[in-house]
């Protein structure tokens, strides 16, 4: 692949996981959004951590849209979401 084929791909991934994380903040303020290494055949990795209210919530639509991207573009996404535990 050349160099400027790889770079758009990275631009495309990374303004694809920057929807998912504006998506999940716009959901729930208060979510805690962290971009981890990708395992595997992922392309990338986004972990959320949202209150226990949100929960459903934001798995379903962050779900949804990794897989519209991944339809779309070929991308996988992994969205994990956790509950943040009440301190």
């Amino acid at each position: 692949m050349s160099r400027t084929k790889v770079r758009n791909w990275r631009n495309l991934l990374e303004k694809r996981v920057t929807e998912l994380t504006e998506l999940a903040k716009e959901l729930c303020p208060e979510a805690e959004v962290v971009v981890t290494s990708p395992i595997g055949d992922e392309d990338a990795a986004i972990e959320v951590f949202v209150p226990s209210e949100k929960y459903d919530e934001l798995q379903q639509a962050l779900i949804q849209k990794s897989v519209d991207i991944n339809w779309e573009d070929g991308f996988f996404i992994s969205t994990v979401v956790h509950e943040k535990s009440e301190r």
